[in-house]
This record gives C-alpha cells, sequence and structure tokens, in this order.
C-alpha cells in the first residue's frame, strides 16, 4: 500500500507509512496523518504523537485540540492548575492549543493521537461498538481503527481498516455514517 491510498472515496493511510517529524519544541516526535487542505496551512490536522519523557506540549495558537491515549499506562496533564490524568480508557481530552500543559508520563512513553483544528468546530471520540450517525453534506468524518481492525460507510461505501490506520472524506451529500471498531477512534470536523 502506497503512504496515502485513495480506495474509492476515502482516504486511507497506514501509521507505519507516516513518517516521524520532530515536534516544535523538539520534546518527542509524531506522524502526521492528514493535514487538510494541505501541511502548511491546514484547517484540521490528525497525528500520532510518541511521548518517551515528561515535559510541555508544543504551542499552537488559535487552535482547538483533542489528546487520546492509545497505547502505555497513560499520562497527567497540567493545564491551569489543575490535572487530568488520561489513560487508554479515557475519552479525548479536548483543550486550547495555546495552553501547552505539561504532560507527565504515569510508567513509560505512550502512544497518542492528535486532532486539531483551526476555526472550525469538530468532535473526537472513541468507539468500541457499531454506531450509525447521520450526517449534513461538508462534513469531514474520520476513523482511526487504533490496536484492532474496523470498519466505516457511508452510504454503502465502505472500507476496511487495518490496525492503526487512519480513514476520512468530506461527505458531498447528506447521509449516513456506519462504523464499528473495539478501539476506534470517531472524528467529525465541520466546514
Amino acid at each position: 500500500m502506497s503512504t496515502r491510498e485513495l480506495t474509492s472515496t476515502w482516504t486511507v493511510i497506514r501509521l507505519e507509512d507516516a513518517p516521524p517529524v520532530p515536534w516544535r519544541n523538539g520534546g518527542g516526535i509524531t506522524h502526521e496523518l492528514a493535514a487538510q487542505p494541505g501541511p502548511q496551512n491546514w484547517a484540521w490536522r490528525a497525528s500520532v504523537a510518541e511521548v518517551s519523557s515528561d515535559g510541555p506540549f508544543s504551542r499552537f495558537d488559535g487552535v482547538k485540540r483533542w489528546f487520546c491515549v492509545i497505547s502505555g499506562a497513560g499520562v497527567r496533564l497540567g493545564l491551569r492548575g489543575v490535572t487530568q490524568t488520561l489513560t487508554t480508557q479515557s475519552e479525548p481530552f479536548a483543550f486550547d492549543g495555546a495552553s501547552a500543559p505539561e504532560c507527565f508520563l504515569i510508567n513509560g512513553p505512550t502512544q497518542d493521537f492528535n486532532l486539531m483544528t483551526r476555526h472550525t468546530a469538530a468532535l473526537m471520540q472513541r468507539i468500541d461498538e457499531p454506531q450509525e450517525r447521520f450526517l449534513k453534506v461538508g462534513r469531514t468524518v474520520a476513523l482511526y481503527s487504533g490496536g484492532t481492525a474496523a470498519h466505516i460507510e457511508f452510504e454503502g461505501d465502505g472500507c476496511d481498516l487495518p490496525p492503526h490506520t487512519l480513514a476520512w472524506r468530506k461527505l458531498d451529500r447528506a447521509g449516513e455514517v456506519k462504523m464499528s471498531g473495539s478501539t476506534a477512534l470517531w472524528m467529525e470536523i465541520a466546514d
């Protein structure tokens, strides 16, 4: 499979095909899975970070972030005097990218999924059982499979995802999206 593959109308990328890139602050690496409409001036971006030591997150002014631990024991995020503990069982944690929280590893390295948006509404949540949603035209939908296989389809146009794979598409009409997976992350991004 190439780095980015178009499967009918789904764009698909495996984590192993996304090269590691140093964080803006030099404190770790990330694997960029998607940046739309492009890598330099994105409206939304999805990536998987490898966190191997304590330290601050990179600061992203004007960006809303969702952070979700996908492997490892977890982290504690220090943000405005409050500590948030996140594990592989926690729902994604949303915060202002300008805040750059301190990250403390609980017991060793973690791998973490990140969704970032500029000037657009979005949501990210874990799914562990089949779900269906009716969505409006113009939305971008995405599913990251996590450590197990997953499936996503829009109006019968489906895509099977092996572990550690992201699929996304912009909806060209309103319709029903179905998804399944036991360790998957669902994302919906407004126009």
